[in-house]
């Protein structure tokens, strides 16, 4: 039996985490998302915590399959966290497509971010 390597899912949550909060800043996309989202952005960062802990759930799940499913390599990994965001992450986001009317850039723009956010961690966790 394949033990899970903590240490490994921290630093792919790291990764994972730094590429999301760079996703959104003045950098990439925070002008897009501000313009479709109805809400605005607060200086406040008492939601890094809860954000970290999430991204480190999701590496930890992407782990767990990868053992299950024996995922050992490079590809594999890449492999299953395409897998993973094809079947559980974009069906629920076609719903706010289709459904809540979300306009399609926005769509495109986050759903990068996952599917990056699943890729990453699971080429780290499988390689």
């Amino acid at each position: 039996m394949i033990e899970m390597d903590f240490l490994t899912i921290f630093i792919a949550t790291i990764v994972s985490f730094i590429i999301s909060l760079f996703w959104f800043s003045s950098f990439f996309f925070k002008k897009t998302w501000k313009n479709y989202r109805d809400f605005t952005i607060r200086k406040k960062y008492f939601h890094l915590p809860i954000f970290f802990a999430l991204h480190w759930l999701v590496a930890f799940f992407i782990a767990f399959i990868e053992i299950y499913f024996g995922a050992t390599s490079f590809w594999d990994g890449i492999i299953t966290g395409a897998v993973l965001w094809l079947g559980f992450v974009m069906p629920t986001q076609i719903f706010s497509l289709y459904f809540k009317k979300h306009a399609f850039k926005l769509f495109f723009d986050e759903n990068a971010l996952f599917f990056i956010n699943f890729l990453v961690p699971g080429c780290i966790l499988a390689g």
